[in-house]
């Protein structure tokens, strides 16, 4: 889970001031002579904020922050009168969905992915748990073409989508969020996905021949000319850029 503290610096002071500050954190319910831990990217830092996102473990304790201010001689002072304390399953917001697969065609995109996981340490050994099981989630997309036809789509903790009757060979811009307790949001992330362009789903048809064509090139040639009807639009999936004619004598194996 995700989640910051603030503080204030101390009186007589302004964030413009280089007070150097550190932060402690454990779990509130932890019996005295346990100990506090370092918050590591909150040691010896000037910044007001720090953020918690693998450290608290379990989002349904209440969890005790405490921060410190250097003295000259790189000492720290805690003051454990004023300590903030901090519930992850209501302060904190979830990380961004774990999208493991994408896959496109010309016409559909498929997304799977996991639920925020929370990474944190064990005893030295990284681990991650999955405490969003039951979700809801959001997902918004457009195309690059049309930045202002933007869909939306809200539904349940089904961890997969499949984005239908899309354009061929088009970039399509694609957020998805997770959503808890109906009306909290987590970190959005963002996909740009390209429809292909697959061959045409149909060739073309009504071909005709005609021969005795005059050439004003190669006059002593018998010449023949081949025409055809042109492949309906919603067969293309794409763009068509030519058309190729094979020929050959029959009976032999040089194609031109």
């Amino acid at each position: 889970m995700n989640c910051s503290v603030t503080w204030e610096p101390p009186e007589g002071y302004t964030s413009n001031d280089n007070v150097i500050y550190s932060v402690q954190y454990q779990q509130c319910n932890k019996v005295s002579g346990i100990g506090w831990l370092n918050k590591a990217e909150c040691t010896t830092i000037t910044q007001t904020a720090c953020h918690f996102g693998s450290d608290m473990s379990d989002p349904h304790q209440l969890w005790c922050v405490a921060v410190g201010i250097h003295n000259a001689s790189g000492s720290a002072h805690f003051d454990m009168n004023n300590v903030q304390l901090i519930k992850p399953e209501n302060d904190a917001f979830p990380g961004p969905p774990d999208v493991y697969e994408v896959g496109s065609t010309s016409s559909n995109i498929t997304i799977k992915w996991y639920a925020p996981e929370t990474p944190y340490h064990d005893n030295g050994t990284y681990k991650r748990l999955n405490y969003f099981t039951s979700t809801e989630y959001n997902m918004s997309y457009w195309s690059v073409d049309e930045p202002d036809g933007i869909k939306k789509i809200d539904f349940d903790g089904r961890q997969d989508k499949v984005l239908k009757e899309l354009q061929p060979w088009t970039i399509y811009n694609i957020i998805i969020q997770v959503r808890i307790n109906k009306n909290k949001y987590g970190v959005p992330i963002s996909l740009s996905v390209e429809t292909k362009e697959e061959v045409p789903a149909a060739g073309v048809n009504s071909v005709n021949c005609e021969d005795n064509i005059a050439d004003c090139d190669l006059p002593n040639l018998r010449n023949v000319r081949v025409n055809w009807s042109p492949i309906s639009q919603d067969n293309w999936h794409g763009n068509l850029t030519h058309h190729q004619v094979d020929y050959w004598i029959d009976g032999e194996n040089d194609t031109k």
